[in-house]
């Protein structure tokens, strides 16, 4: 027998595990972390088969993650300028 964990354990599990390993990394390498959690979010939205229950449907979870993932995908150029800008 397994003691399987829940989705919601899951959940909590990887979002300390985000916390302690963001928490290490230089500002340029949190952006990214940021970028890839939200695409992989974003992409089990658009890719894998769901359940529902997005309050007006998959298309608006879709537009709101697609928000979502603009932002994080600007904060991450925006961090790389900034960094480059630090080198120079």
């Amino acid at each position: 027998m397994t003691n399987a964990e829940t989705p919601d354990q899951i959940a909590a599990r990887i979002i300390r595990e985000t916390r302690a390993v963001a928490s290490s990394l230089p500002f340029d390498e949190r952006a990214n972390l940021l970028r890839e959690v939200t695409k992989a979010v974003r992409d089990a939205v658009k890719f894998d088969a769901t359940l529902g229950g997005a309050p007006k449907g998959a298309e608006w979870e879709k537009d709101g993650l697609a928000s979502v993932g603009n932002a994080a995908e600007e904060y991450y150029f925006a961090a790389l300028k900034e960094k480059q800008s630090r080198q120079e």
